[in-house]
């Protein structure tokens, strides 16, 4: 928790540094600090882990809605809801770390 705290900190900062042009040199020059480097570079390798583990959850619980969609059977209908629900979930996040890897990725070029 407080590592996405720090990470999003850090993120905002470079963003915001970015998009108001407080720093008139590319956005490399902005992330020279090797230190800086280092945890973007470590936050990008624990957010491609965290989304390949999203994929797999969701390719998961795609496999499970299909096979209860094929059983075809009244009671598996709240299953197949509660299903259904955790997959938004998962696609949300998944949209969400997408996001942010893309954002980290912008920083370190």
């Amino acid at each position: 928790m407080k590592k996405t705290i720090i990470s999003s900190m850090m993120l905002l900062t470079i963003s915001m540094s970015l998009s108001l042009g407080l720093a008139q040199q590319p956005a490399s020059a902005l992330v020279s600090d090797p230190t800086t480097i280092d945890r973007l570079q470590d936050e990008r390798n624990d957010l491609l882990i965290q989304e390949s583990r999203q994929l797999r959850d969701q390719d998961d619980l795609n496999r499970q809605i299909d096979t209860l969609k094929r059983v075809n059977d009244p009671r598996n209908r709240f299953l197949l809801n509660d299903l259904s629900q955790k997959r938004d979930i998962k696609f949300n996040q998944l949209q969400q770390t997408r996001y942010d890897l893309r954002e980290i990725e912008q920083a370190l070029m």
